[in-house]
Parts: C-alpha cells; structure tokens; sequence
C-alpha cells in the first residue's frame, strides 16, 4: 500500500472533513474513492475548465502560498 502526501489549504481540509464526516467517511477513504473513480472512468470524474493558462498559473501560485502539507496513510 503506497503512503499519499499532499498539500492543502486548510480552509479546504477542514470543509471537505466536514463533509465527509456527514457523509460517514474520512479523508482517507474519500480520497481513495476519487482514485478509484479515475481510473474506473480513465479520466477525472468532473469538468475543469480554465479559460487561459495564465489563469491557471496565477490559480496554482495562489494556491501554493496557503497550502499547508498532510501526510495520508491506511
């Protein structure tokens, strides 16, 4: 079993606990099943649309500054 390490804001962690806690599932678990549906589905399983590249950079560079790291093991 390989160990994911990922950052993330923790503004969005702590939503997403939230959420996953009223669906009855962890981080763990709901990440897994994120996985799994990629490649189930050979793609991931929502749209993203980004109007131009340089948005997309400003986005990842925004991001970047307030993402804090968290270390995910089963």
């Amino acid at each position: 079993m390989a160990i994911l390490t990922i950052k993330v804001d923790d503004n969005v962690l702590e939503e997403a606990k939230r959420i996953f806690d009223e669906i009855g599932i962890d981080t763990n678990r709901a990440i897994n099943t994120f996985l799994k549906k990629c490649v189930s589905e050979n793609t991931i399983p929502f749209d993203l649309n980004i109007s131009s590249k340089g948005n997309w950079a400003k986005m990842l560079e925004k991001n970047a500054e307030k993402e804090e790291t968290i270390e995910i093991e089963k």
